[in-house]
Protein backbone atom coordinates (compact mmCIF):
# COMPACT_ATOMS: atom_id res chain seq x y z
CA UNK A 1 0.00 0.00 0.00
CA UNK A 2 0.97 3.52 -0.41
CA UNK A 3 1.35 6.68 1.42
CA UNK A 4 0.34 9.33 -0.51
CA UNK A 5 -0.36 13.05 -0.40
CA UNK A 6 -3.53 14.96 -2.17
CA UNK A 7 -2.92 18.70 -2.42
CA UNK A 8 -5.75 20.70 -3.87
CA UNK A 9 -7.87 23.90 -3.94
CA UNK A 10 -11.57 22.25 -3.53
CA UNK A 11 -12.10 19.61 -1.09
CA UNK A 12 -15.33 20.41 1.04
CA UNK A 13 -16.97 23.30 -1.26
CA UNK A 14 -16.65 21.82 -4.73
CA UNK A 15 -17.24 24.34 -7.60
CA UNK A 16 -15.18 22.77 -10.40
CA UNK A 17 -14.46 19.66 -11.89
CA UNK A 18 -11.03 19.45 -10.08
CA UNK A 19 -12.48 20.01 -6.54
CA UNK A 20 -15.12 16.86 -7.55
CA UNK A 21 -12.00 14.83 -8.86
CA UNK A 22 -9.84 15.58 -5.56
CA UNK A 23 -12.90 14.74 -3.38
CA UNK A 24 -13.12 11.41 -5.20
CA UNK A 25 -9.81 10.95 -5.60
CA UNK A 26 -8.75 10.89 -1.75
CA UNK A 27 -11.96 9.00 -0.36
CA UNK A 28 -11.20 5.88 -2.96
CA UNK A 29 -7.55 5.93 -2.24
CA UNK A 30 -8.66 5.51 1.02
CA UNK A 31 -11.00 2.96 0.68
CA UNK A 32 -9.05 1.01 -1.51
CA UNK A 33 -6.12 0.58 1.95
CA UNK A 34 -3.80 3.13 0.94
CA UNK A 35 -2.51 6.08 3.73
CA UNK A 36 -4.22 9.40 2.22
CA UNK A 37 -3.02 12.85 3.42
CA UNK A 38 -4.84 15.86 1.98
CA UNK A 39 -3.22 19.39 1.92
CA UNK A 40 -6.50 22.25 1.29
CA UNK A 41 -7.06 25.09 2.57
CA UNK A 42 -8.27 25.54 6.12
CA UNK A 43 -12.07 26.32 4.66
CA UNK A 44 -12.14 23.76 2.83
CA UNK A 45 -12.45 20.66 5.31
CA UNK A 46 -15.72 18.36 4.75
CA UNK A 47 -17.66 18.09 7.53
CA UNK A 48 -17.71 15.06 9.62
CA UNK A 49 -15.23 12.48 10.04
CA UNK A 50 -12.99 11.59 7.60
CA UNK A 51 -11.17 8.46 6.06
CA UNK A 52 -8.08 10.02 5.27
CA UNK A 53 -5.78 12.72 7.48
CA UNK A 54 -6.58 16.83 6.66
CA UNK A 55 -3.62 19.42 7.08
CA UNK A 56 -5.55 22.77 6.54
CA UNK A 57 -3.13 25.74 5.33
CA UNK A 58 -4.45 29.46 5.44
CA UNK A 59 -6.82 30.68 2.37
CA UNK A 60 -5.07 32.13 -0.82
CA UNK A 61 -4.33 35.78 -1.09
CA UNK A 62 -7.04 37.17 -3.84
CA UNK A 63 -9.34 34.35 -3.25
CA UNK A 64 -11.99 35.48 -6.04
CA UNK A 65 -8.94 36.17 -8.60
CA UNK A 66 -7.20 33.24 -10.96
CA UNK A 67 -4.17 34.40 -9.18
CA UNK A 68 -4.61 32.88 -5.59
CA UNK A 69 -3.14 29.53 -6.61
CA UNK A 70 0.59 31.93 -6.12
CA UNK A 71 -0.37 32.10 -2.83
CA UNK A 72 -1.65 28.69 -2.52
CA UNK A 73 1.26 27.19 -3.52
CA UNK A 74 3.58 29.15 -1.31
CA UNK A 75 1.53 27.47 1.69
CA UNK A 76 1.00 24.09 0.25
CA UNK A 77 5.15 23.99 0.15
CA UNK A 78 5.22 25.26 3.47
CA UNK A 79 2.87 22.76 5.04
CA UNK A 80 4.74 19.90 2.58
CA UNK A 81 7.87 20.39 3.50
CA UNK A 82 6.77 20.40 7.19
CA UNK A 83 4.89 17.27 6.91
CA UNK A 84 7.96 15.65 5.40
CA UNK A 85 10.01 16.10 8.44
CA UNK A 86 8.22 13.75 9.96
CA UNK A 87 6.79 11.27 7.14
CA UNK A 88 7.11 10.36 4.11
CA UNK A 89 5.39 9.85 1.21
CA UNK A 90 5.27 7.86 -1.95
CA UNK A 91 3.59 10.39 -3.90
CA UNK A 92 2.39 13.72 -3.97
CA UNK A 93 -0.40 14.19 -6.27
CA UNK A 94 -1.13 17.86 -7.00
CA UNK A 95 -4.76 18.48 -8.78
CA UNK A 96 -3.33 21.39 -10.35
CA UNK A 97 0.45 20.99 -11.33
CA UNK A 98 0.96 24.52 -11.67
CA UNK A 99 0.29 24.25 -7.66
CA UNK A 100 3.67 22.26 -7.66
CA UNK A 101 5.59 25.52 -8.18
CA UNK A 102 6.65 25.93 -4.56
CA UNK A 103 6.42 22.35 -3.39
CA UNK A 104 9.71 20.79 -3.66
CA UNK A 105 9.55 17.22 -2.42
CA UNK A 106 11.62 13.62 -1.45
CA UNK A 107 8.37 12.42 -3.20
CA UNK A 108 7.80 11.86 -7.03
CA UNK A 109 5.36 14.57 -7.90
CA UNK A 110 2.18 14.38 -9.74
CA UNK A 111 -0.27 17.22 -11.32
CA UNK A 112 -3.22 17.20 -13.53
CA UNK A 113 -3.27 19.93 -15.69
CA UNK A 114 -7.10 21.26 -15.85
CA UNK A 115 -6.68 24.20 -18.84
CA UNK A 116 -4.58 25.47 -21.67
CA UNK A 117 -5.38 29.43 -20.83
CA UNK A 118 -1.79 30.31 -20.22
CA UNK A 119 -0.11 27.53 -22.54
CA UNK A 120 -0.76 29.39 -25.36
CA UNK A 121 -0.20 33.64 -24.59
CA UNK A 122 -1.73 35.68 -27.42
CA UNK A 123 -0.52 38.93 -28.80
CA UNK A 124 -0.98 41.68 -26.57
CA UNK A 125 -3.68 43.14 -28.55
CA UNK A 126 -5.93 40.22 -29.06
CA UNK A 127 -5.95 40.54 -25.16
CA UNK A 128 -7.39 44.72 -25.62
CA UNK A 129 -9.67 43.93 -28.16
CA UNK A 130 -11.28 41.12 -26.00
CA UNK A 131 -11.08 41.98 -22.57
CA UNK A 132 -11.58 45.23 -20.56
CA UNK A 133 -8.44 44.07 -18.84
CA UNK A 134 -6.54 43.41 -21.35
CA UNK A 135 -3.13 44.49 -20.54
CA UNK A 136 -3.29 43.01 -16.70
CA UNK A 137 -4.67 39.82 -18.14
CA UNK A 138 -1.79 39.82 -20.74
CA UNK A 139 1.11 40.06 -18.13
CA UNK A 140 -0.84 37.68 -15.81
CA UNK A 141 -0.58 34.61 -18.49
CA UNK A 142 2.71 35.48 -19.39
CA UNK A 143 3.35 35.14 -15.78
CA UNK A 144 1.80 31.97 -15.78
CA UNK A 145 3.03 30.60 -18.62
CA UNK A 146 6.39 31.20 -17.37
CA UNK A 147 5.86 29.72 -14.03
CA UNK A 148 4.37 26.40 -15.85
CA UNK A 149 6.81 25.88 -18.35
CA UNK A 150 9.20 25.79 -14.89
CA UNK A 151 7.09 23.61 -12.61
CA UNK A 152 5.44 21.14 -14.88
CA UNK A 153 8.58 19.55 -16.91
CA UNK A 154 9.81 18.80 -13.48
CA UNK A 155 7.02 16.21 -12.26
CA UNK A 156 7.02 12.68 -12.67
CA UNK A 157 3.69 12.56 -14.11
CA UNK A 158 1.54 14.96 -16.18
CA UNK A 159 -1.90 14.16 -16.35
CA UNK A 160 -3.70 16.52 -18.70
CA UNK A 161 -7.86 16.46 -18.68
CA UNK A 162 -8.04 15.77 -22.14
CA UNK A 163 -6.58 14.76 -25.39
CA UNK A 164 -6.50 18.84 -26.75
CA UNK A 165 -5.26 19.82 -23.55
CA UNK A 166 -2.66 17.04 -23.72
CA UNK A 167 -1.98 18.49 -27.46
CA UNK A 168 -1.36 22.09 -26.61
CA UNK A 169 1.04 20.82 -23.22
CA UNK A 170 2.56 19.45 -25.58
CA UNK A 171 3.20 21.39 -28.37
CA UNK A 172 4.04 24.38 -25.38
CA UNK A 173 6.40 23.13 -22.85
CA UNK A 174 9.64 21.17 -23.08
CA UNK A 175 7.91 17.82 -21.06
CA UNK A 176 9.01 14.22 -21.56
CA UNK A 177 6.27 12.56 -23.83
CA UNK A 178 6.83 9.67 -21.67
CA UNK A 179 5.40 11.49 -18.63
CA UNK A 180 2.48 13.20 -20.41
CA UNK A 181 -0.86 11.53 -19.76
CA UNK A 182 -4.75 11.55 -20.73
CA UNK A 183 -6.86 11.32 -17.73
CA UNK A 184 -10.30 11.95 -17.64
CA UNK A 185 -11.87 13.69 -14.85
CA UNK A 186 -13.61 11.28 -12.55
CA UNK A 187 -17.72 11.76 -11.66
CA UNK A 188 -19.18 10.39 -8.44
CA UNK A 189 -21.62 7.60 -10.41
CA UNK A 190 -23.72 6.76 -7.65
CA UNK A 191 -25.97 10.33 -8.17
CA UNK A 192 -27.19 9.34 -10.91
CA UNK A 193 -28.45 5.71 -9.86
CA UNK A 194 -31.95 7.03 -9.04
CA UNK A 195 -32.71 9.06 -12.20
CA UNK A 196 -31.69 5.90 -14.03
CA UNK A 197 -33.88 3.55 -11.84
CA UNK A 198 -36.65 6.07 -12.73
CA UNK A 199 -35.67 5.63 -16.19
CA UNK A 200 -36.50 1.96 -16.07
CA UNK A 201 -39.62 2.61 -14.87
CA UNK A 202 -41.04 4.44 -18.07
CA UNK A 203 -39.93 2.06 -20.49
CA UNK A 204 -37.72 2.98 -23.78
CA UNK A 205 -37.90 6.04 -25.17
CA UNK A 206 -35.56 8.34 -27.38
CA UNK A 207 -33.02 9.99 -25.15
CA UNK A 208 -32.94 13.64 -23.77
CA UNK A 209 -30.15 15.29 -23.41
CA UNK A 210 -29.53 18.46 -21.71
CA UNK A 211 -25.88 20.47 -22.44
Amino acid sequence: MLSVCVVTQQLGRIISGPGLHASNLARCLASAGHTVTVIAPEDQRPPGALPYGFVPVRRPFFGASQARWVSLSWNFGRALHRIEEETSFDLVHFTDGREALFCPSRAPRLGNVNDTYSAVVESLSYYQSHYQDGLLRWLYYHFVHRCESRVLPHLYAVMANSRYTAGVIARQYPIDPTRLHVIYKSVEATIFAPALEKRRQFGSHPPAVLY
